[in-house]
């Protein structure tokens, strides 16, 4: 099983509650974003799971980790085009490619937030180009609840790639004070893209330490599952 996770305000007071997610879903991956995660926390590791970042360090914080179970054999794609500005972690083994990523909601790393999209689905299409079934997931901050030229963009990569998104009800939660008092606004802002449904399944945890769910995907791997690409 592979999460996703926004643990909104970063990770170094929230490790115990990934530790606790890991282990209790028995996860391969756990996709982290809004980690604000730097490498000098060497403090910050969990037995029995390597831990990735992405390479936008020069630019700040770093805002997306991965722990990685040992001996499941994901390593970091060597296949796919990804700049080092953006928050996106490409990673397989023999039977699949994954990724996760992390589109911030604001301007970041000397990117505007449509320059960015523009990066981001460069990347995207690299990674989806492979005959291995692949998952892409993440807090993408596209409302897919509502219309939008970034939602567009979404369904076309998805067309064009032959993938479904999954995510059907709001994953993101916050309560706002408005003139009338206070109001609770929500959003499918967490998303996860897959060139297999027929088996691939999708849990989503509320209640934990962020505005955003946890997006548990399980995939099915069977005998021969291959894509023309």
């Amino acid at each position: 099983m592979i999460g996703f996770w926004n643990c909104c305000g970063g990770i170094t007071g929230k490790l115990s509650t990934v530790e606790l997610i890991i282990k209790k879903f028995t996860l391969e991956i756990l996709f982290i974003s809004e980690a604000e995660y730097r490498s000098s926390m060497t403090w910050i590791h969990i037995s029995g799971y390597e831990l990735l970042t992405t390479m936008t360090e020069k630019f700040g914080k770093i805002r997306l980790v991965a722990f990685v179970r040992a001996g499941t054999g994901f390593k970091v794609s060597k296949l796919t085009t990804i700049g080092d500005d953006l928050e996106i972690i490409c990673l397989e083994n023999h039977q699949q490619r994954v990724a996760g990523l992390y589109r911030p909601f604001k301007q970041i790393n000397n990117n505007t937030l449509s320059t960015y999209l523009i990066k981001m689905m460069a990347a995207l299409d690299s990674i989806a180009k492979t005959n291995k079934p692949v998952m892409i997931g993440g807090d993408f901050n596209v409302n897919f609840g509502r219309e939008s030229h970034e939602k567009s963009t979404l369904v076309n990569f998805a067309v064009q790639n032959d993938l479904i998104q999954l995510i059907q009800r709001p994953t993101w939660r916050r309560i706002v004070n408005t003139d009338k008092g206070p109001e609770q606004r929500v959003s499918i802002l967490d998303l996860v893209f897959t060139s297999d449904p027929e088996n691939t399944s999708v849990v989503i945890e509320d209640n934990l330490t962020s505005d955003h769910s946890l997006i548990l995907v399980k995939h099915t791997l069977t005998s021969e599952i291959s894509r023309k690409k």
